[in-house]
């Protein structure tokens, strides 16, 4: 949808001046001392405040502002557009100014009865007109790093602390809905400065989402924002350590800082300071509080918030729509009016998810020019003749479980890992194992606990003496039902006899129990402390069908921690025993990869897991014609246009003498095509 915009440049509290096709209007708006203390008296009157500071912004006999923006509607009214509110107050300008409720703005006049911040036809937004470079919206899929600071002595500042399984339970629930559209990550805690920038930078997040108390201090009322250090107590982190912390991510264009209370509402606004300052240091949007929200009201602005960003892919827009549904749920309330945007964009657009209809359309073209190769014909030819066999890794499962770094992040936290600069899973559960902390025991734990979080079940407890594959069986429906695109649910409602994966979860046998099929799940007996099969008949003989299809988990699973792939030392010596006797893997299975088309899922090739498959499984294969290609989710793809290709080259060099082809797009992109095409074919 196309807006028309529409500046108001506040230079000072008796002038400023708008502009409307090429026309420019001026005017003394009458934002005096005295104007300034009756809105402080009718805080607590919404409607009154919105009234009288829209008088003062267009007054009717002091120039002709009022006249400049009467003419925008009618313009905007007459092409069919909403009108782009930017109320852009000069550097320079008072700063009492800024601390005005301008969200609260309400045009009286008998025939509008406008409230323009929260009205789909003048998405409203504090515009910061920063001399820095354009920023372009985002194409690939969304991705949203959420994070609580929940110190645990918080009551000794005299803050609140909040139920953080509670909240992240809650923020799970809205965003649940939205999970196959972008991809959000809870930090697990302590909310450091050093481990959000971690994350932000490992991750290359495009939004952060924090949730904690602000405060205001000194006599310049400067903000402090109440992080978390290395042993979860209160950091309280200022101003510009806070501006340093997103310093050069250039992949970030949302920061959304939230400010939850669990009764009493503070009387500052601590962040309606932090989020200028932010945007003044090159982030395009600040979505901030300007004063302390309940959790529910959070979490029912996080909902409508996100669900809209994703469909439009524009910041005031989404904003808009989300003080939309607060108001109408509490009219008479002012709470819809906390949430403020600060921004520098003259658009609103922070990503082309959306199309003009608003509608999601998936995944846009990537920057660098694709191959002109196409072997769907060939995935379908193959598929029908069940000789295609999927190979899943780590990305089939985000939208489930936290990353192998995620982990790897929350362990060297907890254990005091020393090795800063090589924060992987392998690592860091080699160094937990020298500890005899039990790493593979501990990693299906954290799983299960996830899980249960993400799915906002119900009375968790209950599931504790449950291991991971029990629970996935007990919310299959939740997990598989819900969700047409779940990759899961494709692969398992196609006519696939074999897979072979990975990952040491259970969501490929209980996505295919749930579908009506009866799953027979193996882990590879790599190591001495397996329990081996090799040697029997029944290993011998294994072999699926679409109806029992075979699911074969060559770096173990959770019902078999001794059979997981999981420290250094396991990849060593699982490469080692695959080169050494690759035979040692199921006849039948043998027989599959040789002459099937190997579908790889979820990989990113700069892991060691990764590593290893390649160099342990496929090149000891025989090369045959088989058109294998290799779906790899590339989760650090480079900012950089030059680098970008630099990678793509070396992926088609490294995979062009194994037969793979590389397909660029994500691992949901693929199978939503991959079951339409399916379906056509009939």
């Amino acid at each position: 949808m196309h807006y028309l915009d529409f500046e108001y440049r506040l230079i000072d509290t008796d002038r400023a001046s708008i502009r409307v096709e090429d026309r420019d209007y001026g005017g003394r708006p009458t934002l005096d001392g005295a104007l300034r203390q009756r809105l402080r008296e009718e805080r607590l009157n919404p409607q009154r405040y919105g009234e009288m500071l829209f008088e003062a912004l267009f007054p009717t006999d002091r120039g002709d502002l009022l006249t400049g923006y009467r003419k925008a509607l009618d313009i905007a009214r007459e092409l069919h557009k909403p009108l782009r509110f930017r109320l852009h107050i000069v550097e320079g300008a008072p700063v009492d100014l800024h601390q005005l409720d301008w969200e609260l703005l309400l045009d009286p006049h008998p025939a509008e009865s406008l409230r323009l911040g929260c009205s789909p036809d003048t998405p409203f937004s504090r515009y910061l007109g920063v001399d820095r470079r354009r920023v372009a919206p985002i194409s690939e899929r969304p991705r949203l790093l959420l994070v609580l600071a929940n110190p645990a002595n918080l009551p000794d500042y005299g803050l609140f602390h909040l139920d953080a399984a509670q909240v992240e339970e809650t923020l799970a629930g809205v965003l649940r809905p939205l999970r196959r559209r972008f991809h959000y990550e809870i930090l697990a805690a302590p909310a450091t400065p050093e481990r959000i920038r971690e994350r932000l930078v490992d991750g290359r997040f495009h939004a952060v989402h924090i949730l904690a108390h602000g405060q205001l201090q000194g006599r310049e009322e400067t903000a402090r924002l109440v992080l978390a250090d290395d042993q979860g107590r209160a950091a309280f982190t200022e101003e510009t350590t806070l501006a340093n912390l997103f310093e050069g991510l250039w992949s970030l264009r949302l920061v959304t800082l939230m400010a939850c209370h669990g009764g009493v509402p503070a009387a500052t606004d601590p962040f309606s300071g932090l989020g200028p300052r932010l945007v003044r240091r090159g982030i395009p949007a600040v979505v901030a509080m300007r004063r302390a929200i309940e959790v529910e009201t959070a979490a029912r602005f996080t909902e409508r918030f996100y669900a809209r960003l994703v469909d439009s892919g524009q910041i005031d827009v989404a904003v808009n729509e989300a003080r939309t549904h607060l108001y109408l749920r509490s009219p008479e309330g002012g709470d819809w009016a906390v949430p403020a945007l600060f921004m520098r964009l003259t658009d609103g657009r922070v990503w082309t998810q959306g199309s003009a209809e608003g509608a999601v359309t998936g995944i846009s073209p990537p920057r660098v020019e694709e191959p002109t190769w196409d072997g769907w014909a060939a995935v379908l030819t193959n598929l029908a003749r069940g000789r295609l066999l999927p190979v899943l890794g780590p990305g089939m499962n985000e939208h489930f479980l936290p990353s192998r770094k995620a982990v790897a992040q929350g362990w060297a936290a907890e254990h005091n890992y020393p090795l800063v600069e090589r924060v992987t899973l392998p690592c860091v559960s080699q160094f937990m194992q020298t500890k005899r902390l039990m790493p593979h025991d501990a990693l299906p734990e954290v799983y299960l606990d996830h899980l249960l979080q993400a799915t906002g079940a119900r009375d968790p407890k209950r599931f504790r003496h449950r291991g991971l594959a029990q629970v996935t069986d007990s919310l299959a429906e939740q997990l598989f039902g819900g969700d047409r695109d779940e990759p899961h649910r494709i692969l398992a409602g196609l006519p696939i006899p074999t897979y072979l994966t990975t990952n040491f979860d259970s969501f490929l046998a209980g996505a295919l129990s749930w579908s009506g099929k009866r799953p027979l799940r193996r882990a590879f007996p790599w190591n001495e402390g397996s329990e081996s099969l090799a040697a029997t008949e029944a290993y011998k003989d294994l072999e699926g069908t679409v109806d029992n299809p075979l699911v074969f988990h060559l770096y173990g699973h959770d019902e078999e921690p001794a059979s997981q792939v999981l420290t250094e030392d396991d990849h060593l010596d699982f490469l080692g025993q695959m080169v050494k006797d690759i035979y040692q893997l199921p006849p039948t299975l043998l027989r599959d990869l040789n002459r099937s088309m190997l579908l790889f899922l979820g990989y990113d090739v700069s892991t060691l897991d990764c590593r290893v498959l390649f160099r342990g499984l496929i090149t000891q294969l025989a090369r045959g014609n088989t058109g294998r290609i290799a779906v790899l989710q590339i989760h650090s793809r480079p900012h950089d246009r030059e680098k970008e290709k630099e990678l793509r080259l070396f992926l088609d060099r490294y995979c062009q003498g194994l037969n793979i082809y590389v397909a660029w797009n994500s691992v949901g992109d693929f199978l939503g095509e991959l079951h339409k095409r399916w379906v056509d074919h009939g």
